[in-house]
């Protein structure tokens, strides 16, 4: 299963308009490195201070502790905005 479609799952346990808009997103490349790349931006956009959630985002973590700080940190705050 493709790293998209993991992030895609978490989303839907959350939100499922979330999970729909999270699978009409373009990405570059399914890789940490792309969608890190596009949560920065998505959280940098956001009018509220993102940048302990935006350290979260590394490229260099296993998928399963990815997995897990992206559900912790970042998801709440695409929660709160309703953004992806």
């Amino acid at each position: 299963m493709s790293l998209k479609s993991k992030v895609g799952i978490v989303l839907s346990r959350h939100s499922a308009e979330l999970g729909v808009k999270w699978s009409q997103v373009q990405l570059p490349a399914d890789t940490f490195a792309g969608i890190n790349t596009h949560f920065r931006h998505t959280l940098s956009a956001l009018p509220v201070s993102t940048i302990d959630a935006r350290t979260c985002l590394a490229d260099d973590m296993t998928e399963e502790v990815w997995l897990n700080y992206f559900e912790l940190n970042i998801v709440p705050i695409l929660l709160q905005h309703n953004v992806v």
